[in-house]
């Protein structure tokens, strides 16, 4: 077969790559910040499969050998490492053995680490960049990584129930068919509902699955996080609905609830899939669909419309057509 190599870049922030290996020197030259030793190969020959999804700020890897393998090496500066021992739904190597192992490990930036796997136990690795954990951690209402993630032993072991590792190992399934189908698909806005729905999946859904195990593992109960959510949710809907009609912006909504735009932003994407700018254009639409209803006949809809901020009449007939199912000079009659 001989090594393959094939890159793949739908956007500016995502590259995705495949490789597959059957020679030991090309393959330990790819290990770069890593000692690989190998025992026990299966067949005559080395068979190696890597797939790698990069973004901003996760990187993830995919790995299977036909081998026993031992890695030694010393994690990326400014990146947390999760390393999730994995038994595939499908596989590359037709592996058909039962993994007990309802644990991951895990290390800090810098951190030192010896990991042993088995033949065709294949493993997720995400590289997490340091500055986004705690992004992540603010969020969710968690101590900061340094804290919350004890690293006395290297690398650090979290257990996790079997049915957390269920839920983790499903989502690092489901990231990796949509990469394969995002590879194998022709259509363009099918590709960009996969690009998507992949960097929701490597960026959010995962990260954040891993932190609310191992909170739930150290005492922290989920409930608070909720808590915190549905409490920035409600101030955040409190003052668009009590300031629609000035000239705010997502950013005076952030000082206004004390949480940054992103952690603002995400808590609308994740509740509601909406931005918080596009909630508040909603709330504008229905008060002006209010005020439409009830319109007094020396007023045009265009003059009504600019008090409520709506200039391009364009626009305002597109989404109040999308919202209400009908343009605004339908909705009176004068």
């Amino acid at each position: 077969m001989g090594n393959q190599n094939k890159i793949i870049k739908p956007t500016a922030d995502l590259y995705l790559s495949y490789s597959y290996y059957d020679e030991i020197d090309l393959f330990a030259q790819y290990q770069r910040y890593m000692n690989f030793d190998r025992w026990q190969i299966i067949g005559n020959k080395l068979q190696a499969t890597v797939l790698n999804i990069t973004s901003d700020q996760v990187l993830c890897s995919y790995r299977d050998y036909n081998c026993s393998s031992r890695f030694e090496g010393i994690n990326l500066p400014n990146y947390w490492l999760f390393w999730i021992p994995f038994r595939p739904l499908w596989s590359l190597f037709e592996n058909k053995y039962d993994l007990q192992d309802n644990y991951l490990l895990y290390g800090s930036p810098n951190t030192e680490f010896t990991l042993l796997e088995k033949s065709f136990s294949t493993t997720y690795a995400f590289h997490i960049r340091d500055t986004y954990l705690v992004h992540l951690c603010e969020h969710l209402n968690l101590p900061k990584p340094a804290f919350f993630l004890e690293t006395k032993s290297i690398p650090s072991v979290g257990l996790l129930s079997s049915t957390q590792m269920q839920y983790l190992r499903f989502s690092c399934f489901l990231l990796y068919k949509t990469m394969l189908n995002l590879n194998q698909s022709n259509d363009k806005n099918q590709r960009q509902i996969l690009v998507k729905n992949l960097r929701q999946i490597l960026t959010e859904k995962i990260p954040i699955q891993i932190l609310l195990y191992l909170a739930k593992n150290c005492n922290i109960q989920p409930e608070k996080i909720v808590i915190k959510k549905r409490s920035l949710l409600e101030k955040a809907e409190e003052y668009m609905i009590n300031h629609w009609h000035k000239d705010i912006v997502t950013a005076d909504i952030c000082q206004e609830v004390g949480v940054s735009q992103r952690t603002l932003e995400y808590t609308f994407n994740h509740y509601y899939n909406i931005s918080p700018k596009a909630y508040l254009k909603k709330i504008r639409l229905n008060k002006f669909h209010q005020a439409l209803l009830g319109k007094d006949i020396d007023i045009s809809i265009k003059e009504l419309a600019e008090q409520f901020g709506f200039l391009h009449r364009g626009h305002l007939a597109r989404d109040y057509k999308k919202l209400f199912g009908k343009l605004p000079s339908q909705s009176t009659d004068n």
